[in-house]
Order: structure tokens, then sequence, then C-alpha cells
């Protein structure tokens, strides 16, 4: 029971991460093509457009690190991969990698709540929106938080199946 509720959250975390994926896209398009009609058209652009744009754009790119790296699909570098090693030598260089990665990314996540703080402590707002820029900065703690989550989930995985590698083949190279 405790894993279908887990399996159903993670099946509603990406159908929203997916939602704001798209979401944050189209908004931002729909922005920059009003501004260019805009100018265009009547020779008339708005700088509060461009900061809205540039703001939504901020959490798309947030949106775009979640679903990457929930699809396991970041950049990587696939030296291991592409030598001819064994399969636990590949696993454990994935294992290397990912854990790696999650490190970095709950590095990134304490920055974003230290920069968050430091917004709040500010008072920052935007120049021209007005809008309270932890606002604005919060896609970096979120997109930290909820990226973690995934690579720790692909972590977990691959030293799970590490671990049933070893034991099928009872330690000895593939």
């Amino acid at each position: 029971m405790a894993r279908s509720f887990l399996n159903g959250l993670i099946g509603l975390s990406g159908a929203a991460e997916d939602t704001l994926r798209i979401a944050t896209i189209g908004i931002m398009v729909a922005l920059t093509f009003t501004q260019v009609v805009l100018r265009i058209l009547f020779s008339w652009g708005s700088p509060v457009w461009e900061e809205a744009a540039r703001f939504v754009m901020i959490w798309s790119i947030a949106a775009g690190m979640i679903v990457t790296t929930r699809n396991d699909e970041h950049i990587k570098i696939d030296i291991i991969g592409s030598m001819r090693l064994s399969k636990k030598v590949r696993i454990f260089g994935d294992i290397v990698g990912k854990l790696t990665c999650f490190i970095i990314l709950c590095i990134f996540t304490w920055w974003s709540w230290d920069f968050i703080l430091w917004s709040i402590r500010l008072n920052q707002r935007s120049y021209l929106l007005g809008t309270p820029m932890y606002l604005v900065h919060a896609a970096f703690l979120i997109g930290g938080v909820v990226s973690s989550l995934h690579m720790l989930a692909h972590l977990i995985n691959r030293v799970k199946e590490g671990v049933l590698f070893i034991r099928a083949h009872n330690g000895g190279a593939e």
C-alpha cells in the first residue's frame, strides 16, 4: 500500500512538473510575442513585459532542470560507458557520478535557501513590477529541492541495481 501511494505521489509530481514546464514556456512565448507585436504595429514597447517574461523564463529554467533530472537526461561525460569495462565497473562509475550530482544539487539548494533569506532581509523588489524578488529566487530553491529528490531516487535505484548485479554474479566480473 505504501508503495502504491508513493507511485501515485511520484505520478502526481511528474504531472505537476510537466504542467509547470509547459505553462511557463507558453506564458513566456505569449509575453514575448505580445511585446514584439506591440513594437512592430504600434512602435510601443514596455520594459514591464520584458521583466515579466524574464521572471517566467527563470521559472521555466527551474522546471526544465527538474524534468531533466527526473528523466535522468542531464549532461554527462560518458567516458566509462564508452570504454570496454565490466558492467560492475560501469555501475560503480554511474553511482559515483550520481552521488557527485546529488552533492552538487544539495549545495545548490543550500545556496538557494541563503539567497532567498538574503533577498527577504534586504526586502528586494523588482524595479518595474514591484515583485518581491524572493518569489523569483524561489525558483532556484524549488528546482534544487525537487531535482535533489529525483537525483537521490536515481542514486538509490542504481545502488540497488549494483547490489543485485553483484549478488547475481557472486562478486565476480561480468
